[in-house]
């Protein structure tokens, strides 16, 4: 169309009606210096429109429907030539594609080009916060305008989902113990709840304790602590009385440990010294494992001395209270406290998790 105006120097399209721009419409007018497209419907062009145009100097676009301004927009060093150019009135979308004009704008040499109209014409359109706000006042920063890339996405949730992974980790070898209370615990009351569990009491069994004492101690076991509790109503265990004759020690310690609610160890220094007395401890130590702490009583009827301190009996008394044997003024407590232990309930059995 204009290439027989190779010298034009002043092209006036003014309110032609043009909807969109042919590329390469303008390249044979390399010595136009002045272009005027303003009043137009147009809102963008290609890339290859201002080819070649070396010579433009002046560039009229208001009053288009001119959204976006972008690098892509003009050739390499177009912008920089212009003495004046006029992009007022036309629909510009603040969003973050607006982002380099806006830059340009701000970094641009002072005087040249000249913005016309600039900055009161140039006014944003949408997105519906920005409308009718200046062009000037828009402010994105990178970080807002730098899209997310959903790699970060993935690798966050990895990364959390490993850190969460070592926790529960590093909680459960830490803290496995509680967490087998607490699963102890849960499973307890739901059987408890459903009625499949039934607590033991003294009723269920003959006596409501065995004793178990060394020789040296007979005489004060024999002739204090049983009818002491005996006159209270207890019914006690005792080898030399309740024992069957004809059947070895071990059988009968097995069998009447079985019919006995509760198992009351005597201690002193001939205890902690006693092979067979330190057998009978370490044999009942099966019925503390299966109903607790509060199926033995021990009571120290002697202070043991450090050198007689051995590891069951240190085990013993480090996880389960006992009470010592006093006399005068504390007598009635220890005595108290005894019954006391004996008739405490033994708790909640151990129950598989």
């Amino acid at each position: 169309m204009f290439s027989p105006l190779e010298n034009l120097t002043r092209l006036n399209l003014h309110s032609t009606h043009l909807r969109w721009i042919p590329p390469k419409v303008f390249q044979s007018l390399r010595s136009l210096q002045r272009l005027t497209l303003q009043g137009n419907s147009f809102s963008s062009w290609n890339d290859e429109v201002f080819e070649k145009m070396t010579n433009l100097r002046h560039l009229n676009l208001q009053g288009n429907y001119i959204n976006l301004i972008n690098e892509s927009s003009f050739p390499d060093g177009m912008l920089n030539r212009f003495e004046t150019l006029d992009l007022s009135n036309n629909h510009f979308a603040c969003t973050c594609d607006l982002m380099w004009f806006r830059d340009w704008i701000r970094n641009k040499n002072s005087s040249l080009p000249e913005l016309k109209n600039f900055p009161h014409r140039y006014i944003c359109i949408y997105p519906e916060k920005m409308h009718r706000k200046l062009l000037i006042d828009y402010n994105p920063t990178k970080e807002s305008c730098t899209p997310w890339n959903p790699l970060f996405t993935i690798a966050i949730t990895l990364a959390s989902f490993t850190v969460l992974c070592l926790v529960l980790l590093l909680t459960a070898y830490r803290c496995h113990s509680n967490i087998r209370n607490y699963c102890y615990l849960f499973r307890l009351h739901t059987l408890k709840r459903k009625g499949y569990i039934r607590l033991n009491s003294s009723e269920d069994y003959e006596y409501h304790a065995f004793v178990v004492y060394c020789d040296a101690d007979s005489e004060w076991v024999h002739n204090i602590f049983l009818p002491k509790l005996e006159s209270e109503g207890f019914k006690l265990c005792i080898h030399f009385r309740d024992f069957d004759v004809g059947v070895s020690k071990t059988e009968n310690v097995d069998t009447y440990l079985k019919k006995c609610w509760k198992i009351i160890v005597i201690m002193s220094n001939e205890f902690a010294k006693s092979e067979w007395c330190q057998w009978e401890l370490e044999f009942s130590q099966d019925r503390r494992r299966r109903q607790g702490r509060n199926a033995f009583l021990p009571i120290m009827l002697k202070t043991i001395n450090s050198n007689h301190m051995i590891c069951p009996i240190r085990t013993l008394l480090k996880t389960t209270p006992y009470v010592s044997y006093q006399t005068g003024v504390g007598e009635d407590l220890f005595w108290k406290a005894v019954i006391e232990g004996i008739q405490k309930p033994l708790g909640n059995p151990p129950v598989a998790i």
